[in-house]
């Protein structure tokens, strides 16, 4: 079993928002209503997990203030609608039912809002027979079920304004917007890094390491996500495809393939990794 607190902290840390629990759960209290820190009303929305016979459910529930961020999701949710269609189909096994609507209509449906207030449903269940969430504690699949529902939400919240990672680490959204500080820093997006993994998965792409399987839980969930494109190569308004833009690797594979400038394609590394190896 996963404690939920630490879950949490664990997305918070791999995503670069808070998120956080509106209180901590006392023991038989169920429902967990779990936020994000996006400005100083906390009363936007929050997602609401709780149990029904043999299924885990997570919904969004608006907030008493949360028209604004409400209506903000919606029109997100048609800027990133791509991805989105990408997460949900790449957790089908996790998943028994999804929903994500605006004005009770499916997203996918939707080309375009006016400047109106709109609504939006989401909902995300699962099929597990046992669950503890009335403990404070999560089984794998609700885990992976979580972490689906708060990267759907990180990828359409806003950027935290604090948040840069450091230039050696090549993770990013519209990629591009610098801040001078000694050097030009490019501000890159966690939900991009969300969307590779949860695309491509953990393992190198050009050799197939798996930190997991030789570190054990050290090497858990951990992998490089690399730019195809550099990202002080590419303009501040381009939208980054984290299915063809962004692939992972290891920290060997990443190293070798910037010892070249511009960098190696990752068909070339496969490549010169094949012919070591005959």
């Amino acid at each position: 079993m996963i404690n939920l607190n630490s879950h949490l902290e664990t997305l918070s840390d791999k995503y670069g928002y808070e998120i956080y629990l509106e209180e901590k759960l006392e023991p038989g209290q169920a429902d967990p209503k779990i936020r994000f820190r996006i400005d100083s009303n906390s009363d936007t929305f929050h997602l609401q997990v709780s149990r029904s016979w043999k299924t885990t459910k997570i919904e969004f529930v608006p907030g008493a203030f949360g028209s604004r961020i409400a209506n903000y999701l919606c029109k997100e949710v048609l800027a990133h609608k791509s991805e989105l269609v990408n997460l949900f189909k790449a957790t089908t096994e996790t998943v028994s039912h999804s929903l994500l609507e605006i004005d009770s209509q499916d997203f996918q449906k939707i080309s375009s809002l006016d400047e109106n207030l709109h609504m939006l449903a989401f909902e995300l269940e699962a099929m597990t027979a046992e669950s503890s969430l009335e403990h404070s504690l999560l089984n794998e699949i609700e885990a992976k079920l979580l972490e689906l529902a708060v990267t759907v939400f990180v990828t359409l919240l806003p950027k935290p304004s604090s948040q840069y990672t450091n230039p050696e680490e090549v993770i990013g959204f519209p990629e591009g917007a610098t801040s001078q500080v000694l050097v030009n820093k490019y501000e890159r997006d966690p939900r991009n890094r969300a969307a590779a993994i949860s695309i491509h998965g953990y393992l190198c792409l050009a050799c197939g390491f798996d930190f997991s399987k030789n570190y054990g839980e050290l090497g858990s969930e951990f992998i490089i996500v690399h730019h195809v494109v550099p990202v002080s190569k590419i303009g501040a308004d381009y939208v980054i495809n984290p299915a063809e833009d962004l692939i992972t690797l290891c920290a060997n594979c990443h190293a070798m393939i910037h010892r070249e400038d511009p960098p190696l394609s990752l068909d070339k590394l496969v490549t010169i990794i094949r012919n070591r190896n005959l």
